[in-house]
């Protein structure tokens, strides 16, 4: 009954001390928070990217970056 307890649970507390809840709770939340800033960051650039090619079409201008470019963008955000 014990290892299918502990193998089923979302949190284990091996030393039966809830000392140790708040310390985690906040590792969660910091963990979701890194995660919507990641998204947030990939939304943005595709957004902007969309809207550029967007505008580059609706005004005929060429588009202002280059495959490799964009790439290298990428690469580094």
């Amino acid at each position: 009954g014990n290892g299918a307890t502990k193998q089923i649970a979302q949190v284990v507390l091996l030393d039966s001390d809830f000392s140790h809840m708040p310390h985690i709770v906040t590792e969660g939340r910091r963990v979701v928070n890194n995660i919507q800033r990641s998204a947030s960051l990939f939304l943005v650039k595709n957004i902007f990217s969309i809207s550029l090619a967007i505008l580059s079409s609706l005004f005929t201008f060429t588009y202002p970056l280059q495959a490799s470019q964009v790439s290298l963008i990428s690469a580094f955000t």
